[in-house]
């Protein structure tokens, strides 16, 4: 039986920093979020929000260089900060 194929949605995204921002709004009708640090040296740090993001801070998600999570079941909002300044994060909602 075939099954119908889920395809992600992106958001335009800040640029990740120094300081806790939101990164992706709440949707109740998410399937998943995928969220992956494209960095080849910063850190990233994801929570939800309402939750302040801090590296190794508590209810936070690291996410080293090149690593990512999927969040199966998500459909709060995150959180998201850097080690260092002006980052990239990529995130990717299936609904």
């Amino acid at each position: 039986m075939a099954g119908t194929q889920i395809l992600p949605r992106t958001f335009p995204t800040p640029v990740i920093g120094l300081a806790s921002i939101q990164a992706c709004p709440s949707n109740p009708a998410r399937v998943s979020l995928t969220v992956y640090n494209p960095n080849a040296t910063a850190t990233l740090a994801i929570c939800a929000l309402d939750t302040m993001a801090a590296i190794g801070g508590a209810g936070t998600i690291t996410l080293p260089p090149g690593q990512g999570v999927e969040l199966d079941g998500w459909t709060a909002g995150i959180n998201a900060i850097a080690s260092l300044a002006t980052q990239q994060i990529t995130i990717l909602e299936f609904s």
